[in-house]
């Protein structure tokens, strides 16, 4: 206790009853608490009542003399210190009180990421081997192509007359879209890939209807996809493509289930595109484009054209072109979306939105609104003037 350190030339007498006189005004100290710090400053190894006894011998002496040494005025004057006394004790306590409080939200949420940091070593030391079919050819192409991922839901579980889907079938439907996108770059001369993550890439924890319950299970989803991101994405430099990656925030992979109190930048997505890069950092064929609008907005140029991405849970598809252009200040020449589960494609003010399905299909939510259609991804070809959009369905049986 600073506050408790006895002052300089201060008599032993005064500074017990500098110490007991705080406790009988707060009710913070106990008299064992009392004892410890008399004994601390007087350098003393007394047993607590010999110093509160001398406390209290003073107290009984000066209710019989008080009166003859106190007139009004002075007892007025020592009303004012003691209320300022007064004062600076209880802001004194307050200002205690709150470093105690920061200082145990602190300690708890170090014990809460140490928790974590300890929960993503695990599950990277038990992550699955994800076995691609292999290519035996190389190949090198000139024209550039875009690759739409988005809503690929690990973690969700599915299984109704239109769709099955969980951990195991998410694998090979990643295998067979890597495979149709090789077939398609050879056969279009793609040298150059960029893969764009449209996100809900997890099922994550925002609805009571998900299958996972906290922010454990939420990890695990996050590593599970994140190592099978990367090995796609090594896939496409083995075979051969320059390969340049975006990824962009998402509402599934936020942390907090709340989304009234969630701060957007609290994702899980986060935890992908750093995995991703840790795990390409050597390999001299990826690039990552970075966000330099917003988390929520990935920007690229490709062939002079101009590319904006987004999730879509913050955007209509009705204003995005516009919201984009706008808010922005350049032009959008097309805005890449997900989020809704199915292809859709708008062209406006010479501008094209083209909207990406989902790799996980139809699911109870897509069920209950009548929104019905294949699992899918956009694989988007660009030459000259002209492009291609092919959406790759994927067997939802």
């Amino acid at each position: 206790m600073d506050s408790f350190e006895r002052q300089l030339n201060e008599t032993e007498e005064h500074f017990i009853w500098r110490v007991y006189k705080y406790r009988d005004d707060t009710g913070d100290f106990s008299n064992k608490y009392c004892g410890e710090i008399c004994n601390r400053e007087l350098k003393v190894d007394y047993n607590e009542s010999r110093h509160r006894k001398i406390y209290e011998s003073f107290l009984r002496i000066w209710q019989h003399v008080k009166e003859e040494y106190i007139d009004d005025k002075k007892i007025s004057n020592r009303l004012n210190i003691v209320d300022d006394r007064e004062e600076e004790l209880y802001k004194t306590k307050v200002k205690t009180r709150d470093k105690l409080r920061e200082y145990r939200k602190h300690l708890r949420d170090e014990a809460r990421i140490e928790e974590l940091q300890e929960f993503i070593v695990e599950i990277a030391q038990s992550l699955p081997v994800y076995n691609f079919d292999k290519d035996i050819t190389q190949f090198k192409g000139n024209n550039s192509a875009i690759l739409q991922i988005s809503d690929w839901h690990m973690g969700k579980d599915i299984k109704n007359y239109w769709n099955e889907f969980n951990e195991e079938i998410l694998g090979r439907r990643v295998n067979d879209l890597i495979k149709r996108t090789k077939a398609h770059c050879e056969i279009n001369n793609i040298g150059e890939l960029i893969v764009v993550n449209l996100s809900d890439m997890i099922d994550g924890n925002i609805h009571v209807s998900a299958r996972v319950s906290d922010n454990m299970d939420a990890i695990e989803q996050t590593m599970k996809v994140s190592e099978l991101i990367a090995n796609m994405l090594n896939e496409f430099t083995k075979f051969g493509l320059k390969v340049k990656y975006v990824g962009i925030l998402d509402n599934h992979s936020r942390i907090n289930k709340n989304y009234k109190e969630h701060i957007e930048k609290e994702s899980f997505s986060k935890i992908i595109d750093w995995w991703i890069a840790e795990r390409m950092k050597d390999n001299n064929d990826f690039e990552i484009i970075s966000n330099i609008i917003d988390d929520n907005i990935g920007n690229f140029q490709l062939n002079g054209k101009n590319f904006y991405c987004v999730h879509g849970h913050l955007d209509s598809p009705n204003k995005v072109i516009e919201d984009m252009s706008l808010s922005v200040g350049k032009k959008a020449d097309y805005v890449l979306m997900g989020h809704y589960h199915t292809l859709n494609l708008n062209e406006k003010y010479f501008s094209k939105l083209i909207m990406s399905g989902s790799l996980c299909g139809v699911d109870e939510y897509a069920k209950d609104k009548r929104l019905f259609s294949n699992p899918s991804q956009n694989l988007i070809i660009l030459q000259d003037n002209d492009d291609i959009i092919i959406n790759m369905k994927f067997d939802p049986n």
